[in-house]
């Protein structure tokens, strides 16, 4: 229906702004993700499921959502995952080795980890109705099982193979911890090793929640990515590819949180 299409079309223009948990998160970069892979339409660059052709539904819908994010349109998995850790690694990270992602980050594994087919909705539109869901075997699909990855969340069984379903961060850049609890770790001396969180965000590094007070400000999936930056050669800049939250030329990205 044309009404439908028109009020999911609002809903997009609404989420321009990101607004989570009350909060605005400001724009990073060029906007288009009609013209990225998160585009799972009949439009989008991958394999469609079927004739869904609405962008935005595969994660957002104006009516009826999750509050788990922006009017969320997916139901996030509950799993724990194993976080990554090392020998060098702030006590304070290491503590939080198997506590529960932030909400923020679990938006992204909610597809990311594979252990929810990436066509599957709360709310799907009328005019198709739900989306044809493909395999949650820990692989990113399209609708035709062909691997789209990136996948998040993939760990080793002890014989090396790969373990597809494992819930396995622990070889991903640590998220959902609190950065000036690390910056401040003396047992490590962080605060020659980190950049103070000004520091960071003057440089383009998002930590949430943005308004929050500096102790409570964490890094999530998206202090480093933007899932609707358009880093297409003709369409938009391959310098935030992927999805990134400010381009990472001579690791500048890094190089915003890491004195090295």
């Amino acid at each position: 229906m044309k009404i439908n299409k028109v009020i999911m079309l609002l809903g997009c223009v609404a989420l321009a702004v990101a607004v989570f948990a009350g909060e605005a998160l400001a724009v990073r970069g060029p906007q288009g993700v009609a013209n990225t892979s998160h585009n799972l339409s009949t439009s989008g660059n991958i394999a469609p499921s079927n004739n869904e052709d609405e962008i935005c539904v595969f994660c957002h819908t104006p009516h009826g959502s999750s509050t788990d994010g922006p009017l969320w349109n997916r139901n996030n998995s509950s799993v724990v995952y194993t976080h990554y850790t090392s020998s060098t690694l702030s006590t304070f990270v290491a503590s939080t080795r198997t506590a529960n992602v932030n909400p923020e980050s679990m938006l992204c594994l909610s597809c990311h980890d594979g252990s929810i087919s990436m066509y599957t909705v709360i709310n799907p539109t009328n005019d198709v109705g739900q989306p044809t869901p493909a395999v949650g075997d820990g692989t990113m699909r399209d609708g035709f099982l062909n691997i789209q990855g990136p996948k998040i969340g993939q760990g080793r069984n002890p014989d090396g193979t790969v373990n597809p379903v494992s819930n396995d961060l622990s070889d991903d850049h640590p998220i959902s911890f609190k950065y000036q609890a690390v910056h401040d770790d003396t047992s490590k001396n962080n605060a020659a090793r980190l950049h103070t969180i000004a520091e960071a965000e003057a440089a383009g590094v998002r930590f949430l929640p943005e308004n929050a007070p500096d102790a409570d400000k964490r890094v999530e999936c998206s202090s480093c990515h933007d899932p609707h930056v358009d880093y297409g050669i003709f369409t938009g800049d391959p310098n935030y590819k992927p999805f990134l939250i400010t381009p990472n030329t001579g690791s500048a990205l890094c190089l915003a949180c890491h004195i090295k």
